[in-house]
């Protein structure tokens, strides 16, 4: 059995006194901040927990429930959900001041819930021990349940074992002709423990298979995590020449949308929407100044390992001709035009150069369109980031 422990950060310290009290007792715990590694992916794993965990405890805030931007919020929904898709699964709820029973939601108002009456770690023994004994009745009725089941589960086996033996006596005396009473005594019975065994290792394979069955498989968890919005971590260099050059801005987006299983190469794929913002530099003088912005929107696909959540690869198609590129989209002398440089150069000049770098871009992604990029996952403090490592460049996107 596994206990999840759910918390917003300021009850951090209780949540703390909570799981080493129970796993003092002996009891099978999840908390986030002892199992999960330093380098894991955290939200993975906390999916994962969830979906094995057969008992849930939160400690619930008013202000972290409430605030869609707090992690606490997303985890009471997946815990929701998991609790109405398993009737068997029980749930606590410890309230803690000033929240009262009215402020929980629906769902969570009509489960079990615990009012505690301070915050402080001293008087924690007073809605632990509560949870103690509720614990304790759930594993005795569960181990009723398992009984229960084990005791159907070999009714069905012995009507099996009597049909064999019952089937291999009948083929004995009619196809089979031995010596004597004795060897056909130890054939019958070398035959019946070669077909239990069989059958025993059958049940074995079929509840493993059951077992994966009801676990998604590595990549989907993995790709499932990473949905979501993206901006661009850095600015980069895209392509250049003697004259001018482009440069990815900050405004650039991923948005990564859909997961989609491909059964036939054991692989997810992640797909998205890029929107590229590129400023167009040339040099003025002998300083490269910023004449133009063009925005470029462009699918994209990051490929999943399904049996161990790798990242394989990112595919794109950027291929994008100047001639597909709306004047209007363009926007000229981005960064306004009070800069004396810029000043000097007319319209007509900034579309020429635009265009010169736009057809440089289109020429170098049709170079390297067929290798792809090779992605890494980590970490900007606490949000997702993946770098795409490139042919000529590096794209880091960062979480929203």
């Amino acid at each position: 059995m596994l206990v999840f422990i759910s918390y917003p950060r300021e009850l951090q310290e209780l949540a703390e006194i909570l799981d080493a009290e129970l796993s003092s007792r002996k009891i099978r715990t999840f908390l986030d901040t002892e199992h999960i590694p330093l380098a894991g992916y955290w939200r993975l794993k906390i999916e994962e927990a969830i979906k094995e965990a057969d008992f849930f405890i939160i400690l619930y805030s008013v202000e972290a429930a409430e605030d869609s931007n707090r992690y606490f919020s997303i985890e009471l929904k997946r815990i929701e959900s998991k609790c109405k898709s398993n009737n068997s699964t029980e749930l606590v709820t410890v309230l803690f001041p000033p929240a009262k029973s009215e402020s929980l939601g629906p769902y969570f108002w009509k489960r079990q819930h615990i009012l505690a009456t301070s915050r402080d770690k001293n008087a924690s023994h007073q809605w632990t021990e509560k949870i103690l004994l509720g614990i304790e009745r759930f594993i005795e009725l569960k181990s009723v349940a398992i009984n229960k089941q084990s005791k159907k589960e070999s009714k069905l086996v012995w009507p099996i074992s009597a049909l064999l033996f019952t089937l291999i006596t009948f083929l004995a005396g009619s196809g089979f002709v031995l010596s004597n009473e004795k060897n056909e005594k130890t054939e019958l019975q070398n035959k019946l423990s070669e077909v239990q065994s069989i059958l025993d290792n059958t049940t074995n394979d079929l509840n493993e298979a059951k077992k994966n069955l009801l676990k998604p498989p590595l990549g989907e968890l993995v790709c499932n995590s990473l949905l979501g919005h993206y901006e661009l971590g850095h600015e980069y260099v895209f392509s250049w020449d003697v004259n001018s050059r482009s440069i990815a801005t900050h405004d650039t987006t991923w948005h990564a949308i859909k997961c989609i299983p491909n059964d036939k190469d054991n692989k997810y794929s992640l797909k998205g929407i890029d929107k590229t913002f590129f400023d167009v530099e040339t040099i003025i003088e002998g300083k490269y100044v910023r004449i133009a912005t063009v925005p470029l929107t462009y699918e994209s696909e990051v490929h999943i390992n399904n049996l161990d959540g790798r990242l394989i690869d990112r595919v794109f198609n950027a291929v994008i001709p100047p001639e597909e590129v709306k004047k209007e989209d363009i926007k000229i002398y981005p960064r306004g035009k009070n800069k004396e440089l810029a000043k000097k150069l007319s319209n007509d000049f900034i579309y020429s150069k635009t265009d010169e770098v736009l057809r440089a871009r289109y020429e170098m992604h049709k170079r390297i369109k067929s290798s792809g990029c090779s992605p890494m996952q980590g970490y900007r403090g606490t949000r997702t980031a993946i770098a795409f490592v490139c042919a000529h460049y590096t794209r880091v996107m960062v979480k929203s």
